[in-house]
């Protein structure tokens, strides 16, 4: 019985399909953003495509935890989004991921519709990487509601396959390619697959994609079903090498390995088959693969029995089954009757009756028509032939050739009529035993020519092929070379047409030159006299402002003149008034009238040095504050003649004021420092007193004037007072928009805090 033949053609092919999908799926999952993730991005995403994208993945999430109403709310979220934006693609992608909800659901009625929508959709707008997954999709759809039809699945990528032709995304074309070739190999097509698979590979190269290990492996697959033994480990070896090469070291690589071997163990190469075999078992244990595993195992034991090594077979088989508790029944069968077989050949009855009526037990249990079953007959048709239990032994061998017959397996027919040939000998019936290898030898040798004549074919084929190319190549240089010819006769009569067309067009484009050589003249002419009169009303415009800007410079002049002329007489008519007042206080007998006279005299001059201060400087609006308090201060104290025995302090900020602002606070100043000098350093007493001006915010200040003297008794009664200074002081304060308080510690401390925003600024370099 040939089991590495018969797993690996009956039951191999769906269980690489299911890893392969099952691989698709985990690597799809493993890729997908936490929902957490997915949540944080969609609240810092803006409306645009981006959102739509996060929220279609979020809906992926939960399809993937198969919450059908969480992924619709998310898709009907992207579809209104992306409706607004008119991104089509979200709209797309929209009714794709609703549809997949409608799949959960097992609503095959919303999912058809919302798939369809969706290709019309992409269709119109040419977007064809999005229709091709689209085809796919209604085509995954199918086979969930109607079941799976590899013709129908087949079709849907022949027209993907078209869609992604048409896309700059040529690896998703040569992924598609490949399925393709997969599919059709299923069927039996086999020459449409190798076709398929190696246009794949063409486009694969296109963009130097270097993982081509997965394409190479179906090729030579292909390749050894089409009895191209040579090509078949040629692509095997070549997806050998390039696996290596990228550090593959995934259950592809088992997959690989194993075809390989499977490919030398039908040209009977045992011992490199066995080689590949331990290979990818080695993987397949690695990551704990329990299908790949049986099925390895079961390769390598015939390896083993071909050897005639048994003793190796049936550790490896016992070893496996306990590791693999969970084996399907058809899985069991195979490996307990490897084992069998194995007893069977080293002559251990008691050990092989035992796995002989599990077999019995099992073949019970299995599908009389199926493969498997024909494995169990023959295990046990084999035993009971080696111990030479004629009776039983014919009854299996009898189901297990009728199994053979109706599977068409010619090689496990002829084996049949093998073991026939050994219970007739054992029974001393020579005529029947010469007649059962005479079957086994013609259907042997049957095979052998089949081989052979599937191989002629093929060369056959691949003769007829290349004479045809050659027969095609030539006469497509034959037509390449009339085309050229004809193509030359064309290229003189249009060169002779040309030519006499340029004279023509010349002779017409110089008049035309002509023409509008002297139309532009004229148009010259006429543009350079309308210039000429723009000229002059330009010149006649400008020398007008030029005379405009002068009178203006001259009247800022004169303004400017003014204003210092008028700052300058309120200054002299103020020194006016000082100087009666001056007069006046030397006819006066009275302390108190000549001290009021003298104060009256200070405030005069606190306001003349104002306009002073104004006329003297370049800016006729702002009053320099720094200078204005130093030259105050000296006045004050020169006034008062304290000579050294009062010490000034001054910290005034770099601050210019407008003459509103400045004029009330020159009053304060005056009032406060008088105050000072007369009354806080009795006895003649030495002191100081600082005058400050902080900027404590934008346009808030603080003005203080403090001194060490004696202070007062009560400083809560003083800031309501009814003598003159006091009261200047209050309503100066409230005049500059200001808060006023004393202060008793070490001195009096007269504070003033007031904004700069209330009043009218000044612009400076008016």
């Amino acid at each position: 019985m040939n089991y590495a033949k018969s797993s690996f053609g009956e039951v191999v092919k769906k269980w690489l399909a299911t890893c392969c999908l099952l691989l698709c799926a985990l690597l799809g999952f493993a890729q997908q953003p936490s929902l957490p993730a997915l949540k944080k991005q969609l609240q810092k995403s803006n409306a645009d495509s981006v959102r739509v994208n996060l929220l279609i993945k979020t809906g992926n999430y939960f399809l993937s935890k198969k919450l059908a109403d969480s992924a619709q709310y998310y898709a009907s979220q992207a579809e209104n989004l992306s409706a607004s934006l008119k991104y089509v693609e979200g709209t797309g992608n929209s009714y794709i991921l609703m549809a997949q909800a409608s799949i959960i659901r097992k609503d095959k009625d919303a999912c058809y519709p919302l798939i369809q929508k969706a290709i019309d959709l992409f269709t119109k707008y040419k977007l064809y990487r999005p229709t091709a997954e689209a085809i796919i999709r209604l085509g995954d759809a199918h086979a969930v509601f109607e079941g799976d039809d590899v013709n129908r699945k087949i079709a849907s990528l022949q027209k993907a396959s078209v869609e992604l032709h048409k896309s700059t995304d040529k690896k998703r074309e040569a992924d598609v390619l490949k399925d393709l070739g997969d599919n059709l190999q299923i069927l039996g097509r086999h020459e449409e697959s190798l076709t398929i698979l190696k246009q794949s590979f063409v486009v694969y190269q296109s963009i130097h994609y270097p993982y081509l290990q997965g394409i190479y492996d179906l090729m030579g697959s292909v390749s050894a079903q089409l009895g191209d033994y040579n090509n078949a480990i040629k692509y095997g070896l070549l997806a050998v090498k390039t696996a290596e090469a990228v550090n593959d070291t995934t259950m592809q690589l088992c997959t690989i390995y194993n075809r390989l071997g499977l490919t030398y163990y039908i040209t009977r190469q045992f011992k490199i088959a066995q080689n590949y075999f331990e290979k990818s078992l080695v993987i397949a244990e690695k990551y704990k693969d329990s299908g790949s595993i049986i099925l390895l195992a079961s390769n390598l034991s015939v390896i083993y029995l071909k050897y005639n090594k048994p003793e190796k077979v049936i550790p490896l088989l016992k070893r496996t089954e306990a590791n693999q508790p969970n084996m399907s029944i058809e899985q069991r069968a195979t490996i307990e009757s490897l084992i069998l077989i194995a007893y069977a050949t080293m002559k251990q009855y008691d050990e092989g009756l035992a796995y002989c009526k599990k077999q019995l037990e099992i073949a019970k249990q299995l599908d009389q028509h199926g493969n498997p079953q024909e494995i169990v007959q023959h295990a046990i048709a084999n035993f009971y032939i080696a111990f030479k239990m004629d009776k039983p032994a014919r009854e299996h061998l009898a189901h297990f050739r009728s199994l053979s017959i109706e599977h068409q397996n010619p090689a496990n027919i002829a084996k049949s009529y093998l073991l026939a040939f050994k219970l007739d000998s054992a029974e001393t019936k020579y005529a029947e035993a010469v007649e059962a290898y005479k079957k086994y030898t013609a259907i042997n040798d049957s095979l052998f020519s089949k081989k052979k004549a599937n191989e002629i074919e093929r060369l056959q084929i691949q003769y007829e092929t290349e004479k045809k190319d050659h027969e095609l190549k030539i006469k497509e240089q034959n037509i390449q070379l009339l085309t050229k010819q004809a193509q030359l006769q064309k290229a003189n009569i249009k060169q002779e047409r040309l030519t006499r067309n340029l004279t023509i067009a010349g002779a017409a484009l110089l008049a035309l030159l002509l023409g509008l050589n002297y139309n532009r003249f004229r148009l010259k002419r006429r543009i350079n006299q309308k210039l000429q009169v723009q000229q002059n009303e330009i010149s006649q415009k400008n020398r007008s402002l030029t005379t405009l800007v002068q009178e203006k410079d001259n009247l800022l002049e004169e303004k400017e003149w003014l204003m210092k002329e008028i700052h300058h007489r309120v200054k002299n008519n103020l020194q006016i008034v000082i100087s009666l007042l001056n007069t006046q206080s030397n006819y006066i007998t009275n302390d108190i009238a000549f001290n009021a006279i003298r104060e009256s005299q200070h405030r005069m001059q606190s306001i003349s040095l104002i306009h002073q201060k104004l006329y003297q400087s370049e800016n006729l609006a702002l009053v320099d504050m720094p200078a204005y308090i130093n030259d105050l201060v000296d006045y004050l104290k020169t006034s008062f003649d304290t000579g050294t025995r009062i010490s000034f302090e001054t910290r005034i900020v770099d601050a210019e004021f407008d003459v509103t602002r400045a004029v009330p606070l020159g009053l304060i100043l005056n009032e406060a420092i008088t105050n000072s000098i007369k009354y806080a350093f009795k006895d003649g007493k030495a002191g100081k007193i600082s005058i400050s001006m902080e900027e404590t915010d934008h346009n808030t200040y603080i003005l203080k004037i403090s001194d060490n003297g004696s202070g007062i008794a009560s400083p809560e009664n003083i800031t309501k007072s009814k003598t003159l200074g006091m009261s200047l002081i209050r309503g100066l304060s409230k005049q500059v928009g200001g808060t006023f308080k004393v202060e008793n510690d070490n001195g009096l401390s007269v504070i003033i805090e007031f904004t700069n925003d209330k009043f009218i600024k000044a612009v400076k370099n008016i």
